[in-house]
């Protein structure tokens, strides 16, 4: 099986010469690119931090085309993420913090202006919001092993406010016989219908929520490294952890059967990937993510 992206879109139109930061993707079906004035990292061989201010700008992307969330902002946070909230508002969001309850996760109303700040701990690996105002966030293993309460949770539901409402504790692994806890969350996919799947290492079970609360786990099947997934009608399209390019994974979970999906651009290439989203029904991949050029494929799973 092959599939072809529906969308192709080439992102150094919506760049305008500034520096690719963050891509998302929305509850409701929009692609969000977050970028900036300066490049990550000017001086790749000696790795040497940016020093700020910065500034930053959000785009998204639906069916009517690119259009600017709010005005460019400068500050002194360095963004990686941005995500809707309810009534207009926008999170944006630092994954790694300089201080115990240092805030990292700043909301914006529609014109700009900073509204309130929330912490969220330290080493965020995803961010994705819902319809219903809650704020989904998986942290990698630095924040795991290094950071706080929430971070070595792997795995926590946010309100609005930044009050936790889920946190996945050992309470939860132990009760429902999940292989082991998160040490690095891998893959998110926060779906719109108010189920959430995750998966993570080390055994990648696939876990599944119901709202903030477990649903279901698979842990001997399909038991396979993967960085992202698209959901639908019980199945899932997996996309492997530690390469570059397809086969995907087409998981049946009900009938325990996997096969192979190939991935080919718009004019029948395969293609080399940097990152890979997943969210919904829906794959995002994005290519040549540190170039001048950069590209995101989108390809629809139903």
């Amino acid at each position: 099986m092959t599939l072809t992206p529906s969308v192709s879109l080439p992102l150094q139109e919506t760049l305008e010469n500034r520096y690719l930061a963050g891509v998302s993707r929305t509850f409701d079906d929009r692609w969000v690119v977050l970028s900036m004035d300066k490049t990550a990292w000017p001086s790749p061989e000696r790795r040497e931090p940016l020093v700020p201010p910065f500034k930053f700008r959000v785009r998204t992307h639906d069916r009517a085309g690119w259009c600017d969330v709010f005005p460019e902002m400068v500050t002194d946070k360095f963004y990686g993420v941005a995500q809707p909230l309810k009534n207009g508002d926008w999170l944006l969001v630092q994954e790694r913090t300089h201080g115990p309850q240092e805030p990292n996760g700043d909301v914006f109303d529609e014109d700009g202006k900073l509204v309130r700040s929330v912490f969220l701990d330290d080493g965020i690996e995803d961010v994705q919001t819902s319809s219903a105002g809650d704020i989904w966030v998986s942290y990698f293993d630095e924040g795991v092993f290094g950071g706080g309460q929430y971070s070595q949770c792997g795995l926590v539901c946010f309100a609005g406010d930044g009050t936790p409402r889920m946190e996945f504790t050992p309470d939860i692994v132990e009760r429902f016989g999940i292989s082991d806890m998160i040490s690095d969350c891998y893959a998110l996919n926060v779906c719109e219908n108010g189920e959430t799947w995750t998966s993570y290492y080390t055994d990648f079970p696939i876990v599944k929520l119901k709202g903030i609360n477990f649903e279901k786990a698979w842990t001997d099947f399909p038991a396979r490294p993967i960085r992202a997934f698209a959901v639908s009608r019980g199945r899932l399209l997996l996309v492997p952890a530690y390469q570059k390019t397809g086969p995907l994974l087409l998981c049946d979970l009900e009938n325990r059967a996997i096969g192979e999906v190939e991935l080919v651009d718009s004019a029948g290439k395969k293609f080399e990937f940097d990152k890979a989203i997943g969210r919904n029904a829906t794959l995002g991949f994005v290519c040549d993510w540190n170039s001048r050029h950069p590209v995101l494929h989108q390809f629809n799973f139903e």
